[in-house]
């Protein structure tokens, strides 16, 4: 019922294997008795930016944060093989002439927030017309979202915003957080996994259509480039053409910062070293892809007859 309840059973050689468990999780559990492998899924972790909010809904704020987060440092707390992730897209799933996002500069932040007349108090918070620069950013609860949404809420500190964390649980039906937070975008910042798939038709996500209770754009992100952009490509089946509008969704996108992308998102695939599952040679799309081998799975193997 649990990641507690599963770990348990690991420990008590109750199962063989399992991809449910977190980085920490996994750190609980005997290494000669487990093998452990991160792999990359088709899905991604960003700070979705929430661009109707009373002060992210000014670009050079949304900047300000972007220039101010230090991906490199967020993926160091995460398994080793963790990717990098900049875009609304997965490493391969774009080519050609694919722009870049702008690198962490802590001082380029600063000046931004300077030159817009947040001025640093003195408890270094910025104040700007007698009102503090404060945000609200919220995380899932589980997995590596509170270590993420902790590390990154202290980088954004470090420039002067005042952070107000909140951590939420889906399972709890007493937070009912989908009515609460996610559906009428009760955040200025929310860290969540995208899941993008194979095929990189991200309108979901980013369109303005979806910008609904029942859609899933939690930016609220809205740009009739980016809008014509993503219907054009998912109507096209030709593979250039694709690319050709989501290169130009993806320009419009990095220069309007509705999120920040902080990673890809991994599984930690945890076996038993007496079994043989999952090739690591596999790529997922997402967790359930691991069973696509399944019928080489074994546990342990002889030679049952040999010819003379």
């Amino acid at each position: 019922d649990s990641t507690d309840d599963i770990v348990k059973a690991l420990l008590a050689n109750q199962v063989n294997a399992t991809a449910d468990l977190s980085y920490s999780d996994v750190k609980q559990l005997d290494a000669k008795k487990y093998s452990a492998i991160t792999k990359p899924i088709q899905s991604g972790v960003y700070a979705l930016i929430n661009t109707k909010s009373a002060l992210l809904s000014d670009i050079k704020l949304r900047r300000a944060l972007q220039l101010a987060t230090d991906t490199s440092a967020i993926i160091n707390i995460l398994p080793e093989g963790t990717p990098s992730l900049n875009l609304p897209f997965t490493e391969g799933q774009l080519s050609g002439d694919i722009p870049a996002v702008a690198k962490f500069d802590i001082e380029a932040s600063k000046k931004i927030l300077n030159d817009d007349g947040w001025a640093l108090n003195s408890n270094g918070i910025r104040e700007k017309d007698g009102k503090k620069l404060t945000i609200s950013v919220v995380a899932m609860k589980g997995g590596e979202f509170e270590a993420v949404l902790e590390l990154l809420s202290n980088q954004w500190k470090s420039v002067g915003f005042n952070i107000e964390t909140k951590v939420v649980d889906l399972s709890d039906i007493t937070q009912n957080a989908v009515q609460n937070i996610l559906q009428p975008r009760n955040y200025d910042a929310l860290i969540y996994q995208l899941d993008i798939g194979a095929d990189p038709d991200v309108y979901a996500y980013w369109d303005s259509t979806q910008m609904t209770s029942a859609g899933l754009n939690y930016s609220n992100y809205s740009n009739i480039i980016s809008d014509d952009a993503l219907t054009s490509a998912r109507s096209r089946v030709e593979p250039d053409i694709r690319n050709a509008k989501y290169i130009t969704f993806v320009k419009q996108w990095i220069n309007d910062v509705p999120a920040i992308g902080l990673y890809q998102s991994t599984i930690q695939y945890v076996y038993s070293v007496n079994v043989h599952a999952f090739n690591k040679s596999n790529v997922l799309v997402s967790p359930i892809d691991r069973y696509s081998d399944i019928l080489r799975w074994s546990v342990g193997d002889k030679t049952v007859y040999k010819t003379p």
